[in-house]
C-alpha cells in the first residue's frame, strides 16, 4: 500500500472504530518525517491536523470525542481517486501436465505453460 493511500486508510479505520486513537499515533509517529516533507500537499495536511489534534488533546485543549468528526472532516475535503485494474480471468491461465505412462508418477510429470 502506498504511503499516501495508506494514511487515509488508516484514518478510515480510527474513525470507523476498528483502532484507537493510539493504534493511529503509534502508526502515525515514525512515518511524520515522510509525510510532512511536502506539508502543502494533502497527505502532509491530513498528517498535520492528526499530529495537531493529538498536541491539543495532551495539553487538554480537546477531548477524544471531538477529534473523530473533525478528522472525518478530512476525509471528505481531500479528493482520493482509485483505479481498478481488471482481475485476471481464470480461463486467460492455460496449463497442461504430460504425465509419461511406462515411468514413476513421482518423476513423470511435467507442467507446460502454453
Amino acid at each position: 500500500m502506498s504511503g499516501s493511500i495508506e494514511i487515509y486508510s488508516k484514518l478510515g479505520d480510527y474513525i470507523q472504530r476498528r483502532i484507537t486513537l493510539w493504534d493511529l499515533e503509534s502508526w502515525l509517529v515514525p512515518r511524520l518525517p515522510i509525510y510532512l516533507e511536502n506539508p502543502e500537499s494533502a497527505v502532509g495536511q491530513v498528517a498535520s491536523a492528526i499530529e495537531l489534534c493529538l498536541a491539543e488533546l495532551q495539553a487538554g485543549l480537546r477531548s477524544e470525542r471531538s477529534i473523530s468528526p473533525l478528522l472525518a472532516g478530512h476525509l471528505k475535503t481531500t479528493p482520493i481517486l482509485w483505479t481498478r485494474y481488471p482481475e485476471a480471468q481464470p480461463e486467460d491461465i492455460t496449463s497442461s501436465a504430460n504425465v509419461n505412462q511406462s515411468q514413476s508418477w513421482s518423476t513423470s510429470l511435467a507442467v507446460v505453460n502454453v
